[in-house]
């Protein structure tokens, strides 16, 4: 949230920050799941935002990346809704 606004007050955020953030925190799955387990309303929102992000052209992730921050954005949700059940 605070990137986005960044990005909307001043335009002075790198893309690649957005890149870093997705791979760090959505794109690992990993790191995704221990987010999604300690906090899976954030997780989702860190999701939707960097989608957001793409959508208000403040970075342009190449499609690879942004399909795969759809199907992140997808299991969260479908998570946080109870549609998939959460891994033991």
């Amino acid at each position: 949230t605070n990137t986005m606004g960044w990005s909307a007050t001043t335009g002075t955020v790198n893309p690649w920050v957005y890149q870093r953030i997705s791979e760090t925190y959505m794109l690992d799955a990993a790191m995704r799941e221990r987010l999604a387990t300690l906090n899976p309303k954030a997780s989702a929102r860190v999701a939707h935002r960097l989608i957001e992000a793409s959508d208000r052209q403040f970075w342009a992730p190449d499609a690879a990346t942004l399909a795969a921050l759809h199907a992140a954005s997808d299991e969260l949700e479908d998570r946080l809704e109870g549609v998939t059940a959460v891994a033991a």
